[in-house]
């Protein structure tokens, strides 16, 4: 008998550049529960990438009445998988700085998250496992809170010593984002809405109108500050202990000709608009000019036939014994020749 063919195991998946980078530093969650975005994705990674998995994970290590909801856990996927060229240093540097960024968790209302020993309603979809966990408050998203902040679409010329910049502000999807831009490198910050609420929260501000009030102001006069780093971008947007503070991080190749494409188009657009504005503003004010100098000719020039039938003219009354022609002097009396007795 010949030998029985036996199919080789295939041999074991080499574990990625980020993966070993997960493994080297993220593999134990701090005792405090305070995560950062690379203890999360070890979890993510290490739970098959399910999304209901990783949220019943992450949960108990949380700190105290906070917790964590499905859409965050999958944007925070979704942007570990945008990292697919580790190799290169920018984009490894950039997942080094994403994966040390602060895990932001939600603060809850109800605590319902599944503990050892309780029987927990079995349940065939995931999501519906997912909304079993804690509930968040519910929120608008980082859109709409940008939108009806009125700084959804935003711009400014920075001038310093670090070069000269353009900041400007866009919404995609249900995130905020902040750009800044040299015309070559493009640096930004996305902010769904759980990011910028802890933004709002870490710079002591108490409502999102006043926090979106002190951005438009500081973009409206001009009150920004852009400073280089080693491996980001800080904006300083206002001055002083009221100054809301960015981190900026490079973006990639497909996402910076995304956003200098929307900025290129979007300027255009203002600058057409504003021609436009600009050459009815100039017609309207020859309109009033010509009006206004009409109306100045007609109250030089008065109607003379009005006055003379109306009988307006003021009549000079003659004094006895006085001249009109020089009203000082006094007529002379008529000679009356002399009298004889």
């Amino acid at each position: 008998m010949g030998k029985k063919n036996t199919r080789k195991p295939p041999p074991p998946k080499k574990t990625g550049l980020n993966h070993q980078h997960l493994i080297d530093f993220y593999q134990s969650p701090p005792d405090d529960g305070k995560l950062k975005n690379g203890h999360v994705l070890f979890i993510y990674c290490q739970n098959g990438k399910s999304v209901a998995k990783t949220v019943r994970a992450v949960c108990p290590i949380l700190p105290p009445a906070c917790t964590t909801n499905a859409n965050h856990v999958r944007t925070l996927g979704t942007n570990y998988e945008r990292f697919k060229k580790p190799s290169q240093e920018t984009e490894r540097r950039n997942f080094v700085h994403f994966c040390d960024r602060q895990f932001n968790f939600i603060q809850a209302t109800v605590a319902s998250c599944p503990l050892e020993g309780v029987e927990q309603p079995a349940s065939s979809s995931e999501e519906h496992d997912v909304q079993c966990l804690l509930q968040p408050n519910i929120m608008s998203s980082g859109k709409d809170l940008a939108v009806e902040g009125r700084v959804d679409r935003l711009h400014l010329t920075v001038i310093g010593g670090a070069g000269k910049f353009l900041c400007f502000t866009v919404c995609v999807q249900d995130s905020w984002i902040i750009h800044v831009t040299d015309g070559i490198d493009v640096w930004k910050v996305d902010l769904d809405a759980t990011s910028l609420n802890a933004h709002r929260e870490l710079s002591e501000v108490t409502s999102y109108e006043a926090y979106f009030a002190r951005f438009r102001h500081a973009f409206s006069i001009g009150d920004v500050v852009v400073t280089k780093q080693a491996h980001k971008l800080c904006i300083d947007v206002g001055t002083g202990s009221t100054a809301l503070k960015y981190d900026l991080y490079e973006c990639t190749a497909s996402e910076r000709k995304g956003a200098l494409q929307r900025a290129l188009f979007w300027l255009a657009e203002i600058a057409a608009t504003t021609g436009k504005k600009l050459t009815e503003c100039e017609d309207e004010l020859a309109t009033l000019r010509k009006q206004k100098g009409t109306a100045s000719v007609s109250a030089m020039m008065p109607d003379l036939d009005l006055q003379k039938r109306s009988g307006s003219q003021v009549k000079i009354q003659k004094q006895q014994g006085h001249s009109i022609v020089n009203p000082s002097s006094k007529k002379r009396k008529v000679a009356k020749g002399v009298e004889f007795e």
